[in-house]
C-alpha cells in the first residue's frame, strides 16, 4: 500500500501534467489557420533562409521559374492529398508551362516513404529537420513560394497545389 505522501507527489504530478496539456490545447485551439500562418514560415518579401535556398540548389541548382516548395510529412493526410495531386504528370506540366517548379522537403521520410516520393514527376529532399527548423515549418502539408531571385513571395498550409501556384501568379 502507498502512503499518503506518495499519493499526494503523484496527485501534484499528475495535475501539473493536465495544466500542461491544457495550456497546449489552448494555444492550438486558440489559433486559427491563417494565423498560423503568419505566425510561422518565413518572413514574405525576404530570402529564403539559407538552408532552404542550399537544398533547393543541391536538388535543382539555381531557380529560373518560380519555385513551389511543399513541406510534407509522412502521417499527414494533407499532404498525401498534395502528393497524389503531384502525382499526375500532366498536372506538373501544367504547373512547369506556368512557370512553376515544385520541389518536395519531407521530414525524416521512412525508407517506404522515400520510395514512394521517388516515383513522383517531382524532385524531393528527405530532409532530417535542418531545413524545417529553418523554415519554421508550423504545420502540414506546409507550402513556400520563392520567386526567381529566391525571395519568399507566398506560404500557405494548403493541400492543393494549384490554387496555391495560381495565388502566386
Amino acid at each position: 500500500m502507498i502512503n499518503e505522501g506518495m499519493q499526494w507527489a503523484a496527485l501534484a504530478v499528475m495535475a501539473v501534467l493536465v495544466l500542461g496539456l491544457y495550456r497546449q490545447l489552448a494555444l492550438f485551439l486558440g489559433t486559427d489557420q491563417t494565423s498560423l500562418e503568419q505566425l510561422s514560415g518565413p518572413r514574405l518579401g525576404r530570402p529564403a533562409p539559407a538552408a532552404l535556398s542550399d537544398a533547393l540548389a543541391a536538388v535543382v541548382g539555381n531557380p529560373l521559374s518560380r519555385t513551389v516548395v511543399c513541406f510534407v510529412s509522412e502521417g499527414c493526410s494533407g499532404c498525401h492529398r498534395l502528393l497524389a495531386q503531384l502525382a499526375d504528370p500532366a498536372l506538373v506540366a501544367r504547373l512547369e508551362q506556368h512557370g512553376a517548379r515544385v520541389l518536395i522537403v519531407a521530414l525524416a521520410p521512412s525508407e517506404q516513404f522515400a520510395n514512394a516520393l521517388s516515383e513522383l514527376a517531382v524532385p524531393h529532399v528527405a530532409d532530417d529537420g535542418d531545413v524545417w527548423r529553418a523554415v519554421d515549418v508550423a504545420a502540414t502539408p506546409f507550402v513556400v513560394t520563392l520567386d526567381s531571385r529566391g525571395t519568399v513571395t507566398g506560404k500557405a498550409i494548403e493541400h492543393d497545389i494549384e490554387r496555391v501556384v495560381a495565388e502566386a501568379a
